[in-house]
Parts: structure tokens; C-alpha cells; sequence
């Protein structure tokens, strides 16, 4: 019996593309609201996301770069991307970006940037 080779083609992908299949890997595997987008991609390069009360109402305010997000929505959106550890919790008020959560708000912001 003669034993037979097998080839395998692999397609070798540029960085932009393995950054963007990173990307979509980790959409699928987070499963992430438009504000939880919007907030990891402001926090790029940062690094850090505040929670703020808002003086003139009883709802929170979450400050994520240089945008800030109003309303409790925006609160409980940055909580939940506590749960899956894409933001760890530094302080009473301070949220720094995981590994993970550094990788895809990196990635989103430059989609964002592409879009513009």
C-alpha cells in the first residue's frame, strides 16, 4: 500500500484583514450593543471610561475618551462589558480596557474611521 500526500492550500491574509477577522470574532463571541460599540471605540486610546453622576439629573453620564454618553443606558451598557471582561474596574468610578476589549475598540474605531 502506497501512502499518498495531501496538500493543503492556506490563503495567508494581510494585517488589515486578521485585524478585521479578529474583529468579527470577537463581535460574535461578545455580542455587543451599537452604544457598547460606540463606547469601546471612543475609549481606543484613552484607555479609560469614566462613570459620572450628572448634576443637573438623577441619570449617569459615562465619559469614554474624548465623547460622553448620557442617560442610564449608557451606564448599564458600560457595566455589561464588565461581565465578559472586556473592561475591568479601577476604582470607584474608572473602567481600564482588557486585552481583549484594547484589541476591538481599536479595531472599531478604525472601521469607524474607514466609514467616515
Amino acid at each position: 500500500m502506497k501512502c499518498g500526500a495531501q496538500v493543503f492550500a492556506v490563503e495567508s491574509v494581510g494585517p488589515a484583514e486578521a485585524a478585521r477577522n479578529e474583529c468579527e470574532r470577537l463581535l460574535q463571541k461578545y455580542k455587543l450593543s451599537e452604544i457598547q460599540k460606540r463606547i469601546l471605540s471612543a475609549a481606543a486610546k484613552a484607555q479609560e471610561i469614566f462613570v459620572c453622576g450628572n448634576n443637573d439629573s438623577a441619570e449617569g453620564e459615562v465619559k469614554s475618551g474624548d465623547e460622553r454618553f448620557y442617560g442610564d443606558e449608557a451606564v448599564v451598557a458600560l457595566a455589561a462589558l464588565a461581565g465578559p471582561g472586556l473592561v475591568s474596574r479601577h476604582g470607584e468610578d474608572c473602567f481600564r480596557l482588557t486585552d481583549d476589549g484594547t484589541k476591538l475598540a481599536r479595531t472599531l474605531q478604525a472601521e469607524a474611521a474607514a466609514d467616515a
